[in-house]
């Protein structure tokens, strides 16, 4: 099992590093960095802050954009070439070709953010580099914090890959790209909507609140970048909880589409 799977895994990262949205989704996430340089020099003697955040900003924002657009297409493209009719008659279960497709999007995606990383620090250092040096013990301390949040961006665009994934089981791309892009700003907006239940009068909008609050994922938890840019670190057993819940979460949108995938009939 673990063979077949890694196999389509691996498949996958290589058809990923083909397409041509990556590149251009990677080009501009690299813009957005460099332009921390201008907009950290209009700042007030907060070039450090402005740099970390936009760097931060622009790892996450592009890293989902990339598990969106790509995880939404990878059940269609295969359909349309029609390589997953040579797949499936091979020894090898549907859930198993969902998990192959998930891991080998989800390795891609971590060289990506490894590679966006490597070129935030790059221009971090570069633009600071008197800052560093001069105080390289508090700055280290930093840069953990902000390693750290990197991370738990990345645990997001699991969620996000997962997600589009299972939307792109039984629908179009296009449609499976927009339903997980509402989803991603929702699941951050989600403390919002849980301060909204106590506030409506209907109780069939508190319902559809909670609902709201407890199926979609909250990004927001994963998100700690404002954390990340203060020195703040969260308690350990917050973190670990993060993990588990991102765990939980992906494992289940696998098993709802696996049980819609099964249910599809291929033509």
């Amino acid at each position: 099992m673990f063979k077949r799977i890694f196999a389509i895994a691996s498949t996958g990262f290589k058809e990923g590093i083909r397409e041509r949205i990556l590149y251009l989704l990677l080009l501009f996430a690299l813009l957005m960095m460099f332009a921390s340089y201008g907009l950290a020099a209009l700042s007030m003697g907060e070039y450090i802050k402005i740099t970390q955040d936009v760097g931060l900003a622009s790892i996450m924002i592009f890293g989902v954009l990339i598990a969106i657009f790509m995880g939404a297409s990878i059940i269609y493209k295969d359909i349309e070439q029609k390589t997953i009719y040579t797949i499936l008659t091979t020894p090898i279960k549907r859930s198993e070709y969902l998990v192959g497709r998930f891991l080998g999007l989800a390795s891609l995606v971590f060289v990506v953010t490894i590679f966006m990383t490597i070129i935030f620090f790059a221009i971090l250092f570069s633009f600071n580099r008197n800052v560093y040096y001069s105080q390289w013990t508090i700055r280290t301390i930093f840069i953990g914090d902000i390693i750290l949040a990197i991370v738990y961006s990345y645990l997001a665009m699991l969620i996000v890959i997962a997600i589009s994934i299972f939307f792109s089981t039984f629908t179009s791309p296009i449609v499976a790209s927009i339903i997980t892009f509402f989803v991603y700003i929702i699941g951050n907006g989600l403390d919002t909507i849980k301060s909204l239940v106590d506030k409506v009068n209907s109780q069939a909008a508190k319902a559809l609140l909670k609902i709201i609050y407890y199926i979609l994922p909250n990004f927001s938890n994963l998100n700690l970048r404002d954390l990340a840019i203060y020195g703040i670190v969260p308690s350990a057993q917050h973190l670990v909880l993060l993990v588990v819940y991102t765990v939980i979460y992906i494992v289940i949108m696998l098993m709802l589409s696996a049980v819609v995938f099964n249910k599809k009939e291929m033509r």
